[in-house]
């Protein structure tokens, strides 16, 4: 006799699982299919196993193929529900274990071999028959252990492998322990074969799935009631499960203004009667909100989202009202023709951003198309992005250095460090893609550090008296200026390298002197520190001389734009404003030096020291050496 005691509130556990799943708006990518396959077939798991063993007791009163049957489609759905639950974990961890044929037939192979010995049974008894005795367990019975333990197996494997993968700490616990609890559950049957626990075990499987994985909530926007940006890349990141798909988004513009003027509570009211309208008009389309008033839509039919592009044109004509709000917005509208599936995620999503922005503020543009020329940008941009990390990641920031040179004897009198990455072919990348980069995700702080640091370990070991430097100049980006523990990170630098500070000189752009206070705090403490502090790009920002002279600078960079122009046309401006910086005690450095006519005409000027190509380009640290070793 098969004791039921477990497996019938188990079903019950199931039941309202499927409600409740089916009851909410899910995103439609692969792991949502995977569970629900994996509650369908749980459900016929514990159904077919309860009405298998009471046709199992009662063999002699019901028909002879009724009883093979639902033993067959037990057996059978025993087989795919480990198989379920392995796709779900490979799922969590980012894995497409089908994305190599070979390699899925491989691992398939155990399942298959399984499936085919059970729909033999019948007439082999390989693994189970129903004699005149009643039901017995064949010679090959065991292989159902065998297939779940390798299925497992592959768990185990793959969340130790792939562990990095995950985001979160408490998913590796969560895929830990919904395997386990499978373990032991399979143990439970192998050892009590007539106790029907191995179900309640996996329905318990099934529910911390649901907890931590299936809430719906982690892929909405309480506000528009919409799909989230995170849930967009998710979708998007499955290529093989877009097929066709399509872009048109759109963006309400001035937004931030219009928050303003409305004020939070009505645009956050009026975001959500947007969201209502969309639900509620556009079933035919997977809906997202990307915050700030930007919202996004995917679909299978580019004429339907051109259709609906029009549609929206229309209603913004017309006022969003409720009960406590009348919002009067308009509208820009990017859309695309292109194939989804044919880009990269992050590329796709950076060009509908990017285009957005530029809708936002433009007052004589509502539409715009994103083009392939658009999204290949970004692409190049996000591999410039992963270089700049990896070669923060594993310090692998190269410092150039190029020579400063007296105005008067054309020796080399300083350098300036400057930073250089390349790309996975060793090319290398452009400073004016990579600082950029730099600046807006935060890692130009770590990027001058290390620049910092390598310089300290570059004056460290060569004897650069010997080659005429007197000063190695460093850049410090407006960001990292902005630390308050600036000074004492490069203090503890210096002294890792027993250096004395006044050998490097710490070059400050303009536009790193917004903030008066913080400005005035940061340059006082760093030349306490024994700094020694340049005005670098001067001539593109807004400071003056009555400004930089309350500060105690030493030498201020004239930028090229200022050099090339006199160059063309020169005037008594330039001369002037040289004198002026002489008189408050500044030295002058000329940059931008093409030839040897522009390196006179700034030294007549009185500049005190010349930088540019005309003397040489940035140079690896090998080359410098080379060119200047012997130089003095």
């Amino acid at each position: 006799m098969w004791a039921y005691n477990y497996v019938i509130p188990s079903s019950l556990i199931l039941w309202i699982l499927l409600l409740y799943y089916f009851s909410l708006r899910r995103l439609p990518i692969r792991i949502n299919r995977c569970f629900v396959a994996l509650l369908l077939v749980e459900f016929v798991v514990v159904a077919s196993n309860i009405l298998s063993s009471y046709a199992d007791q009662e063999y002699k009163s019901l028909p002879y193929p009724l009883v093979v049957f639902l033993n067959l489609v037990y057996f059978f759905a025993l087989i795919v529900q480990i198989k379920l639950f392995y796709s779900i974990s490979a799922n969590i961890l980012g894995i497409d274990p089908y994305k190599h044929p070979v390699r899925a037939l491989i691992k398939d192979l155990p399942l298959i071999i399984s499936e085919l010995i059970i729909l033999s049974s019948p007439w082999t008894g390989a693994v189970f028959s129903i004699t005149k005795d009643g039901y017995k367990n064949g010679p090959l019975y065991n292989i159902l252990y065998f297939c779940y333990f390798i299925f497992l197996a592959l768990s185990y494997y793959d969340l130790i492998a792939h562990r990095s993968h995950l985001r979160r700490r408490r998913d590796f616990a969560c895929i830990l322990i919904f395997n386990s609890s499978i373990f032991v559950g399979l143990l439970l049957r192998l050892f009590f074969p007539k106790l029907l626990i191995f179900d309640t075990f996996c329905v318990m499987a099934v529910l911390l799935i649901n907890l931590v994985f299936m809430n719906p909530d982690l892929h909405l926007d309480k506000r528009s009631n919409l799909f989230t940006s995170e849930a967009l890349k998710t979708m998007l990141s499955e290529k093989h499960t877009l097929k066709e798909h399509y872009i048109m988004a759109f963006v309400i513009k001035n937004y931030m203004e219009a928050r303003e003027v409305y004020g939070p509570g009505q645009m956050d009211e009026g975001i959500q009667m947007i969201g209502s309208y969309l639900l509620k008009n556009f079933n035919d389309v997977q809906k997202f909100y990307f915050r700030n008033g930007r919202f996004i839509m995917v679909g299978k039919d580019p004429a339907r989202l051109q259709q609906i592009k029009d549609i929206l044109l229309k209603r913004f004509e017309q006022p969003w009202v409720s009960k406590n709000a009348e919002l009067y917005l308009e509208l820009g509208v990017a859309t695309s023709d292109l194939d989804l599936v044919n880009y990269e995620t992050d590329s796709i999503i950076a060009a509908i951003i990017n285009s957005l922005i530029r809708l936002s503020t433009d007052t004589n543009n509502n539409c715009i198309v994103i083009d392939e020329a658009s999204i290949l940008e970004n692409e190049k941009l996000i591999e410039v992005k992963r270089c700049l990390e990896s070669a923060l990641d594993h310090n692998k920031t190269e410092v150039f250095l190029q020579p400063i040179m007296d105005a008067k004897t054309r020796k080399i009198i300083g350098a300036e460090a400057l930073c250089r990455i390349r790309d996975k072919e060793g090319n290398l990348i452009s400073p004016s893609l990579f600082i950029p980069i730099a600046e807006h995700n935060g890692h130009i702080t770590l990027l001058g550090e290390q620049m910092f640091e390598k310089t300290c370990k570059f004056i460290k070991e060569h004897d650069i008296e010997a080659m005429g430097i007197q000063f190695i100049n460093v850049n410090v980006s407006t960001i990292q200026f902005m630390q308050h523990n600036l000074p004492n990170r490069f203090e503890e630098i210096l002294r890792k390298y027993d250096l004395s500070p006044d050998i490097i000189h710490l070059e400050l752009t303009e536009a790193a002197m917004v903030d008066e206070q913080l400005m005035e705090r940061q340059i006082l403490n760093l030349k306490d520190k024994g700094f020694n502090l340049v005005v670098d790009d001067y001539g593109t920002g807004y400071s003056n001389i009555s400004r930089l002279k309350r500060y105690p600078f030493i030498n201020i960079k004239l930028d090229m734009s200022l050099v090339w122009e006199y160059g063309k046309t020169p005037d008594v401006i330039l001369p002037s404003m040289v004198e002026a910086f002489h008189d408050t005690g500044y030295s002058i450095t000329a940059e931008g030096i093409e030839n040897e006519e522009l390196a006179n005409a700034m030294e007549r000027c009185g500049c005190d020291y010349l930088q540019g190509w005309f003397f040489n380009p940035p140079l690896p640290i090998e080359k410098f050496l080379k060119e200047y070793a012997n130089f003095a």
